[in-house]
């Protein structure tokens, strides 16, 4: 695996040698969509197919890590909108390097009429939920291997952060329009 740094990796273990891929499964939610790539192309590219997918109007869920827990896991600060799909796009854009390469961020996008949206993890995974047979045919378009491979989270890892990025978390937030939320959009 590449090393980290502004090259749209946002979580790195030096032995997760997985090429891109992505596979179907079931989940506590219902089927899933799972994906990832290091190629900031490919993870850009389905970034931007997945969102295009969405009607105009979304709904866009920011989860920042703010601590770990007690119990290992981490705590997120929410931020939410309700927002024009190509307002969102044109801030993402704007604003790559936070989106794609902070470990410490999950973007959500949920249609409002329906139960499907994804999730771009800390990780740099995509979690496709409710998906539909074209949301398939985006990662085929990409070339990701479409195979079972075990996440980068399944191992020791570590994820990367800039020294701005609190600076540019709240840029983002703003620029967005999002507000402090608690809702279960996840």
């Amino acid at each position: 695996m590449r090393d980290p740094g502004n090259n749209h990796i946002k979580a790195w273990a030096r032995e997760y040698e997985e090429e891109p891929f992505f596979f179907e499964q079931d989940s506590a939610h219902g089927k899933r969509i799972v994906a990832w790539s290091e190629e900031p192309d490919q993870t850009k590219g389905a970034f931007y197919s997945l969102i295009e997918a969405f009607p105009d109007e979304i709904e866009v869920l920011l989860k920042i890590s703010a601590e770990i827990g007690l119990d290992g896991k981490p705590l997120w600060s929410r931020f939410y909108g309700l927002l024009q799909r190509e307002h969102a796009i044109s801030v993402i854009r704007s604003q790559e390097e936070y989106a794609f390469s902070d470990g410490m961020n999950q973007i959500c996008i949920k249609d409002p009429n329906s139960e499907k949206y994804f999730a771009f993890d800390e990780h740099g995974i995509f979690f496709v939920y409710s998906p539909h047979s074209d949301d398939m045919e985006i990662f085929r378009s990409l070339k990701f291997g479409e195979r079972y491979a075990e996440p980068i989270y399944s191992m020791p890892h570590f994820h990367h952060t800039s020294e701005e990025s609190e600076k540019m978390e709240m840029k983002f937030v703003t620029s967005l329009g999002l507000k402090s939320d608690d809702s279960d959009l996840d």
